[in-house]
């Protein structure tokens, strides 16, 4: 009698079980590994931040003493009765009023002020000062130096007021004699400082015709007259430093040929390159008077 012989069927359908289970049991091991790396990796984080916090707290701990340390030094060295102010001096030019506006008084801590405040708020206040300086002595003794602007020119007004270089006006000081010969400037603010670029030109590249103007008149047309010593009054018209120097040169060279036979002898610049005159002037060599 034959044996049974296996079915196939049978084979397949004991393999078919097999291979359902397997992709089953390799998921579940899957998201077991995914379980465990999640906590070990949540597990090194605690860890670092719990060593960052601990660091970090270290460092405050330490940084706070120092902070409060280096502030109780500060204020220690600060109100030392060897830090104090034992004198204010004053050298240069001090206004009457100065002394009494910079708030520094002997006892005070030598460092319980701000030098470069103080110097900003007394050249603001005394306009003829052009810079106030402030210095600790190692003898804890503080000095005050100050020193008056320069004029260059003088203003047209009531009370004797110069001009510095940068066109900013300010009054001549008490017992201080204004600077002779200065020229004068009749302008509004905002033409002062071409008038004193202008003056400086003159001044440098053409001292002859510097030193014969007496002033500088501008209207509300920003159109200059200016005025020169031996009665000469020139229409200049707008005054540029591109053409000062030229157009100076020209009067000049005008006033080398001809004199005024009488005063105001006035010229006027018709363009940058023509220059007409009155009938006040004379020629040098035949005395002929020149109109036109």
């Amino acid at each position: 009698m034959r044996r049974p012989r296996k079915s196939l069927f049978g084979i397949r359908r004991g393999l078919s079980s097999d291979r359902r289970r397997a992709p089953r049991a390799a998921a579940s091991d899957r998201r077991v590994n995914r379980v465990k790396v999640r906590r070990r990796y949540v597990a090194a984080r605690l860890r670092s931040l719990g060593e960052f916090a601990w660091i970090a707290s270290r460092l405050g701990v330490v940084a706070g003493v120092l902070v409060w340390g280096g502030g109780l030094a500060w204020h220690s060295w600060r109100d030392s009765e060897f830090l104090r102010v034992q004198g204010i001096r004053y050298e240069g030019d001090i206004p009457q009023r100065l002394p009494a506006s910079i708030p520094i008084r002997e006892g005070a801590g030598l460092f319980s002020f701000n030098a470069g405040k103080l110097e900003s708020e007394a050249t603001r206040r005394f306009v003829e000062l052009s810079e106030v300086v402030i210095d600790r002595g190692l003898d804890r003794t503080v000095v005050v130096r100050g020193r008056y602007r320069a004029p260059v020119a003088m203003l047209a007004a009531p009370v004797p007021t110069g001009i510095d270089a940068f066109g900013v006006a300010f009054p001549i000081p008490r017992g201080r004699a204004a600077v002779p010969g200065l020229p004068v400037i009749d302008a509004p603010a905002k033409e002062r400082a071409i008038a004193v670029a202008c003056l400086g030109a003159w001044r440098r590249k053409l001292p002859a015709f510097f030193g014969v103007v007496k002033k500088l008149e501008c209207d509300r047309m920003r159109s200059f007259q200016i005025e020169l010593s031996d009665g000469v009054v020139i229409d200049w018209g707008t005054l540029e430093m591109a053409d000062a120097v030229e157009k100076g040169k020209k009067i000049l060279r005008v006033m080398t040929s001809f004199s005024p036979a009488k005063a105001p002898a006035r010229l006027r610049f018709v363009t940058e390159d023509r220059i007409v005159m009155d009938s006040a002037w004379k020629s040098r060599e035949g005395g002929k008077i020149v109109k036109t």
